[in-house]
């Protein structure tokens, strides 16, 4: 820690039973280490650091350290109720600075995250507390929740904060040994962070970059202007008159906990499928994150706003909120991207806003972000402070050489299109995308990124057309022998099943199957041991295949197409994928009595001449073939 002209400073800290005493002053300067006894306060068993700075007044800041001692100290004496007090004298506080979300995130996390409680007493009562963790793999502090939570600030009584901020900064930089520190994003009207910046600068003690953010809300006032939300967009009022007809939107409060384990299930494939549809990393396949709802949920706190937008009988779309001093704080959306052409996360948020004024809020934030659709509903932004702080000057020299790059990209952006309004979308995609990258080896990405080049230079392509005899398929063999095999249709969940070294496909599997499944086709998974090991799709005539050159064949009235039927993960023919002449069986059996007939259309890169003497003895006979080869997009054959 660096010392400051004025007042003694004290170093405290404690291991097991003893406690380890380093005491400084200025002037004379003197160290001396001794053995204490643990003093009762309201850490109870933990490591302290005390620091005179007002004359007669001692502050002490109290360390608490690890999930261990944070669980004794809960146990042992009133922290959590001297929290929530300090909560009341704090102005600024928000939902993300309570126990509630602080202690859950730390039950959950602290495999990851070493939590850390910093808390100020003065003569015995709690005046400020600083909830963080430790990154452990890096030795970074972060504020609990990160980045979960969309405000990080200290808690601190007010008309204290300046002070608390410079006595919590100085033990920060000096536990974390100078690496970088976020604090905010902050409420608008917090001087955390003008304080922190005036330590910084004050004497050379950490260099900072200040960033502002804007934050979308809408400050609830008549009904009338709700209502115009509704009304002054089309595809909204399209929507909605949609949905009417199949007995229309109606929002649900969820409080009970039976409702919730109904739902829980569907809320986090939900949220999974939408994420994924937007090509961004999925969250809740994390069992913690799960777990941690579950626990904010269960707690019966009032703080928690949980709501699901329903279609009848239908589950339509989730929102999991926080509620805060009469804010609506927005959480985690969840909807079914088959759906999202109708926009029912904006339906939701529109229905929650409503509802929101008729419960006495006083406004809906809708958190962090500048996305089209917070602009679209928001009626007031502000922007939301937050500081960077280095106590290394290389690592604030690359973080500027970075800002200044990222400046330069986002211009070139808002100029390349066509209007301004776009360009922190795709910012945001673009960072998204890199943040992706960072999360494979550099092999794989040579790997990915070599197949992807060799597709633009040479793209070679054969299909094949099958109908199935009108003997039928031999289906006392080959069939799958897995006890554990299961067959579904239409469960676009399924694809959460993804083994794990195939989850980059997600995105990409679920984008092709929103389309097809807004084109009337049916989606057919095959699982073994809860796992997605081979799926394909189906129409009906006189829908036609979404595939390549042989997708214009059209049957007999009222026959079934098979195709892009594959396995996941492996190199296997069509006939030998796991649960194909499963599915097979169910299409003829779905055709039994009629006049249509079962067609199977394969693609591969290449001909295959053994894989159809095998379709062959399983009752499937050639009817059609299409050949392709292009270099550098000249068409050479087909």
């Amino acid at each position: 820690m660096k010392l400051r002209k004025g007042p003694k400073v004290e170093l405290c800290v404690c291991e097991g039973s003893v406690v380890h005493s380093l005491v400084f002053r200025e002037g004379n300067f003197a160290m001396s280490i001794e053995n204490l006894n643990l003093h009762e306060n309201i850490g109870g068993a933990c490591a302290s650091l005390s620091e005179t700075l007002h004359g007669d007044g001692k502050l002490r800041i109290t360390e608490l350290r690890g999930w261990e001692a944070i669980k004794t100290s809960l146990l042992s004496c009133k922290l959590e109720h001297a929290w929530n007090e300090l909560l009341a004298k704090d102005s600024v506080s928000g939902f993300y600075q309570t126990p509630l979300w602080s202690i859950s995130w730390y039950r959950h996390y602290h495999d990851e995250f070493e939590p850390l409680l910093l808390l100020a007493e003065e003569s015995g009562v709690l005046i400020g507390l600083a909830a963080l963790a430790m990154d452990k793999p890096g030795g970074r502090i972060l504020f609990a929740g990160d980045p979960m939570a969309d405000y990080r600030d200290f808690v601190c009584a007010d008309g204290r904060r300046g002070e608390l901020v410079v006595a919590f900064l100085s033990m920060i930089m000096a536990i974390g040994n100078g690496s970088v520190f976020v604090l905010g994003q902050t409420q608008p009207n917090s001087e955390t962070t003008r304080a922190a910046e005036e330590w910084a600068n004050s004497a050379g003690n950490a260099r900072t970059i200040r960033r502002a953010h804007p934050c979308w809300r809408f400050r609830i006032g008549s009904s009338e202007e709700i209502d115009s939300q509704f009304k002054k967009r089309k595809t909204i009022r399209q929507a909605v008159s949609y949905y009417n007809r199949q007995g229309g939107i109606s929002l649900q409060r969820v409080r009970g906990v039976q409702e919730w384990e109904e739902m829980r299930s569907v809320y986090f494939q939900q949220e999974c499928l939408r994420r994924a549809f937007a090509e961004r990393s999925t969250t809740f396949d994390d069992a913690r994150k799960q777990a941690l709802h579950e626990d904010l949920f269960r707690s019966g706190a009032q703080e928690i706003h949980f709501s699901v937008l329903r279609v009848g009988e239908r589950l339509l779309s989730f929102m999991f909120c926080f509620a805060f001093r009469g804010v609506l704080y927005y959480g985690t959306p969840a909807f079914d991207p088959t759906e999202s052409k109708r926009s029912p996360g904006i339906l939701h948020i529109l229905e929650v806003i409503r509802q929101c004024s008729h419960e006495g809020f006083s406004e809906v934030d809708l958190t962090l972000g500048s996305s089209s659709f917070k602009q679209r509903l928001g009626n007031h932004c502000v922007m939301l402070p937050s500081l960077y702080i280095y106590g290394s000057l290389w690592a604030y020299r690359k973080a500027r050489i970075r800002q200044i790059v990222a400046g330069i990209v986002k211009r070139g952006m808002v100029q390349l299109g066509e209007s301004g309004e776009d360009s922190p979308g795709r910012w945001n995609n673009l960072a998204e995308y890199w943040r992706e990258c960072r999360r494979h080896s550099l092999r794989q990405l040579a790997k990915r990124g070599l197949s992807r080049l060799l597709t633009v230079f040479i793209e070679r392509r054969w299909e094949q057309a099958y109908v199935l005899s009108n003997g039928g398929a031999h289906f006392g063999r080959n069939l799958s022998k897995s006890a554990n095999l299961v067959i579904k249709t239409m469960q676009l969940s399924d694809y959460l099943s993804l083994p794990e070294q195939e989850k980059s496909e997600l995105p990409s599997l679920v984008q092709t199957a929103v389309r097809r499944i807004e084109a009337g086709h049916i989606l057919h998974t095959v699982l073994v041991d809860g796992l997605l090991v081979s799926h394909g799709w189906s129409c009906q005539s006189p829908q036609a295949p979404i595939t390549g050159d042989l997708g214009a064949m059209v049957g007999e009235e009222g026959s079934v197409w098979l195709y892009d039927f594959q396995p996941i993960g492996s190199r296997k023919a069509i006939d030998e994928c796991v649960g194909f002449m499963e599915v097979v069986r169910g299409l003829k059996h779905r055709l039994d009595g009629s006049k249509g007939r079962l067609y199977l259309i394969v693609q591969s890169k290449m001909e295959d001449p053994q894989m159809t003497s095998r379709l062959a003895d399983l009752g499937f006979s050639p009817i059609r073939t299409s050949r392709r080869l292009r270099v550098l997009g000249l068409r050479i054959i087909g």
